[in-house]
């Protein structure tokens, strides 16, 4: 059983959080990949131990996991292969391995909502310990930009029409962990807003917003790759424009394809680098097609992560045009890569980008404006690269995961040392 014995203030010996997270390298989705750089920076500067309770994935995605810092220890439980079910499943085993496990905890942070628990686990984790819930999103903010050309014949397109007409029978799981969590982090001030709305007031007390943050080191304007241009193409004097995410509709693909033909309207030395795969892609290529901009448009498709990186770091401008998001770390990867970013005010978009100083928002679903902020500085190369390196000063100053890390820090402290279940 786990024991009720906290370890604040016991000498040397370290404070333990159990982390429950069904996403975790080399899975790298959003949730997984913050939650692999939160850890690894409690761990290092603030020296946590962190046990973090993962989908076992099989042996050939043990073995692909990156190395992890001293004081991460990984165990994997086993889950329901279902699209959505996986969630609970996860959520259900993990507890139930924490609770036979044998190790002592002071502190269970949960990642919603791709780890979702029954409202049984909380009432057993919370005689023990308190609990801090995570709210990457909801399935309910979710699927409120889905559409049925969302999906396709895959895999993913099974778990967008799961997302579409299944997730709803799993909001409450949701407010499982927006009740029942002694603290409640909500990432963007519009989630939070979203989330207090949905909540009760007393739960809304309960929540704190934590940004993410992301790696200056991994994503950096060091990574700059001329032969890149090259190979995409793209010829000197020519405007590199770069898209990444995944091409569905809710990421505002009819919003990038009018802003770009109003771009090429306006502009022949100019390209679009769209990074990503996904159901609509199909409709971007006939729309390029169809608009005359074939031949300036350049797919490639999902990219390995160290290519990535150059994709950010060598593109003049990205092109952010989503119609939802629970944060949006694109915003974050691109202005450490030192290049601005034109995005839509989603997320935590207008808390990030200075609006003119360190990249352009404009009202989701605007492609005339996002083509006009483009044009603003199109061609003005020592523009764009002041606005690059003020881009990249904002996130060093605020969003880096050391700040994140800080921020949970005092977090965890304040719930452990002064034993208070809320905050």
């Amino acid at each position: 059983m786990i024991s009720t014995k906290g370890r604040v203030g016991m000498g040397d010996e370290k404070t333990r959080i159990a982390v429950l997270s069904s996403e975790f390298p080399p899975k790298w989705g959003g949730v997984g990949n913050g939650v692999f750089f939160l850890v690894g920076s409690l761990a290092d500067e603030f020296h946590y131990q962190m046990d973090v309770v993962t989908r076992d994935m099989g042996p050939s995605m043990r073995e692909a996991r990156p190395p992890l810092p001293k004081g991460i220890d990984v165990h994997e439980v086993p889950f329901t292969k279902l699209p959505m079910y996986f969630a609970t499943s996860f959520g259900k085993n993990a507890v139930e391995w924490m609770i036979r496990g044998g190790l002592v905890w002071d502190l269970c942070h949960v990642h919603s909502n791709m780890t979702l628990l029954p409202e049984r686990a909380y009432h057993a984790i919370k005689e023990r310990m308190p609990i801090v819930s995570t709210m990457h999103g909801t399935w309910m903010g979710e699927r409120s930009e889905m559409e049925m050309g969302d999906v396709s014949m895959s895999i993913q397109g099974v778990n967008d029409l799961a997302v579409m007409y299944v997730s709803s029978r799993f909001d409450r799981y949701e407010d499982y962990a927006l009740e029942l969590s002694d603290v409640i982090v909500a990432e963007s001030k519009r989630e939070e807003e979203a989330l207090k709305a949905r909540a009760s007031k007393e739960t809304a007390k309960r929540m704190v917003r934590i940004p993410p943050g992301v790696d200056t080191e991994r994503f950096s304007p060091k990574w700059k790759d001329p032969g890149l241009k090259k190979r995409l193409g793209i010829k000197k004097g020519e405007l590199h424009l770069l898209h990444v995410g995944r091409l569905a509709g809710r990421k505002g693909l009819d919003t990038l394809i009018e802003a770009y033909d109003r771009i090429v309207t306006e502009m022949k030395d100019v390209k679009l680098v769209v990074v990503g795969k996904g159901p609509r892609e199909k409709m971007l290529r006939k729309e390029a097609k169809d608009r005359g901009f074939e031949d300036r448009l350049v797919m490639v498709g999902s990219v390995p992560m160290d290519e990535l990186t150059a994709h950010f770091a060598t593109a003049d401008i990205t092109l952010f045009p989503s119609k939802w998001e629970g944060f949006g770390l694109i915003t974050l990867e691109t202005m450490a890569s030192g290049t601005p970013c034109v995005a839509t005010r989603v997320g935590a978009a207008d808390e990030i980008i200075e609006d003119g100083s360190s990249g352009f928002l404009v009202d989701v679903g605007d492609a005339e404006a996002m083509a006009e902020a483009v044009a603003r500085f199109a061609r003005d190369d020592e523009a764009i690269a002041h606005m690059g390196e003020r881009a990249r000063e904002r996130v060093k100053s605020t969003f880096t995961w050391k700040h994140t890390a800080e921020r949970y820090d005092v977090l965890f402290k304040r719930l452990l040392e002064e034993g208070k279940r809320g905050i």
